[in-house]
């Protein structure tokens, strides 16, 4: 499976008041956001080919290294 797509966005802020002691008041926020990841799935033809390339992401191509030596 790949990362094909990232899309991150914030959203609506809720807003509340925070009533304390004394006459004192504030305001609570709590941000609101989303995130949506799309995945791919590529065969192993597909895989070898971006390993020749040397397109594959960094950890892949660490992991390898590791495994051959």
């Amino acid at each position: 499976m790949y990362v094909r797509i990232v899309t991150v966005g914030g959203g609506v802020l809720f807003r509340a008041p925070d009533i304390k002691g004394r006459g004192r008041c504030g305001t609570i926020r709590v941000p609101k956001c989303s995130m949506r990841i799309v995945l791919e799935e590529k065969n192993a033809v597909d895989f070898y080919k971006l390993m020749l390339k040397g397109e594959t992401p960094v950890g892949l191509a660490s992991m390898f290294r590791r495994m051959m030596y």
